[in-house]
This record gives C-alpha cells, sequence and structure tokens, in this order.
C-alpha cells in the first residue's frame, strides 16, 4: 500500500502510421509502395480495431538516498546507475508509469504466425509503433498539464536502458503501481511485460 495515488487512464490513438510501421520494418525514410503499401495500411487499419490503451501512473518527488549513497529514490525506486542520475540532473519529481495497448493484440499476432506469417511481421512492427504512439500521447498530455504548475517533462527513460537493472527497476515499479489490478499487464519471472506491447518507464519532471 502506497500513499501515492495511482492514477488510471484509458484512450485512444489513431491507426499507426503507415510510414512509422515502415520503419519498424527497417525501411528507414522509405514508405513501401503497391502490395506491400496495401498490407502495412490493412494491419494498420485490423490492429487499431483491437486497441485497448490503458496506462497507469504516480507522480511522487525525487529524494536523495538514504545512508549516504549516490542517488535518487523516488518511491521505491532506487536511482543509481551514471547514466540515469545525469539524465535527472536538477530534477525535482518523477512520474513513473506501465502503459499497454491491451492484450487482443498479442492475440492477433499469435493467430498470424500461423495463419500468415508475413502479415505476424507487419503486425509486430504496427504494435511497436502503436506502443510508442500511446506513451507519445501520454507524456504530450502530461507536459501539458505541468505547464500549468510552471514545470516541464524531459524524455521518459525505461528499465533496462543505459544500465538501469531490468529486473530490479520492473519489480520495484510493478510493487508499486500494481499494473495487473490497474491495467490487466503482467510480469514474467524474466521481468518482461504480459501483454508484449506494454512500456514502464520514468518521466523526469523539472522546474521550467
Amino acid at each position: 500500500m502506497t500513499a501515492t495515488p495511482v492514477a488510471v487512464i484509458r484512450g485512444t490513438i489513431p491507426p499507426p502510421a503507415p510510414a512509422e510501421i515502415a520503419r519498424y520494418l527497417g525501411y528507414g525514410f522509405h514508405v513501401p509502395e503497391g502490395v506491400d503499401a496495401d498490407l502495412i495500411r490493412s494491419v494498420a487499419d485490423e490492429l487499431h480495431g483491437v486497441l485497448d490503451c490503458r496506462a497507469c501512473h504516480v507522480r511522487a518527488p525525487l529524494t536523495p538516498l538514504d545512508g549516504g549513497e549516490t542517488g535518487l529514490a523516488c518511491g521505491p525506486l532506487r536511482l543509481a546507475t551514471p547514466r540515469l542520475l545525469r539524465h535527472l540532473d536538477g530534477c525535482v519529481e518523477a512520474i513513473v508509469f506501465v502503459a499497454t495497448i491491451g492484450l487482443a493484440a498479442d492475440r492477433l499476432l499469435a493467430r498470424y504466425k500461423t495463419l500468415s506469417p508475413a502479415r505476424a511481421v507487419v503486425l509486430q512492427a504496427a504494435g511497436a509503433a502503436a506502443i510508442e504512439a500511446w506513451c507519445d500521447r501520454l507524456c504530450a498530455d502530461w507536459a501539458t498539464a505541468l505547464a500549468a504548475e510552471k514545470l516541464a517533462v524531459r524524455s521518459r527513460y525505461s528499465p533496462g536502458y543505459a544500465q538501469w537493472p531490468l529486473a530490479e527497476a520492473q519489480r520495484a515499479i510493478f510493487g508499486w503501481l500494481d499494473p495487473p489490478r490497474h491495467v490487466g499487464v503482467t510480469l514474467t519471472d524474466a521481468a518482461l511485460m504480459v501483454p508484449t506491447k506494454s512500456v514502464s518507464a520514468l518521466v523526469p519532471v523539472e522546474r521550467g
């Protein structure tokens, strides 16, 4: 149980942009044409029909670690890796969140791995584009809300990135936010999230 309330959000996003799906497929800045373009658009529309965009989050202060250790605490999170601390330098708070586009996307992917491997590959890319778009939407909304308090957000930072220990951070976040109850996201023994198109992250907040 935590004194910091966990907020839950449900929202919508447009269908994943074909250019973003193409980028995840390795096309770079080139957008395919013809049959490939038709497949990308078809998959984007089908995925959009099953999206269930949800997120849970807390907003908490950043404070020095107890006991003279170098680093910061944010709720139960211990933030001590040098690159993460550089990213947090000068920040006063953080938003910690878990976001997902829902389990139906995983079910659709499992279906097409058997029925149409080519469609499954495109669906994998579309799912990656969709969860990124949902996280971008959340961060943009928080930036707008915090601007009224003369605060600003920095780019989000996820467990496993740049030496932030994946398992330790994931378990602390899940113990704090309880995503299985709030948004239906669970954690495997290997600290991976289910549904697979889910993201956990910390968004630093600084004075504007």
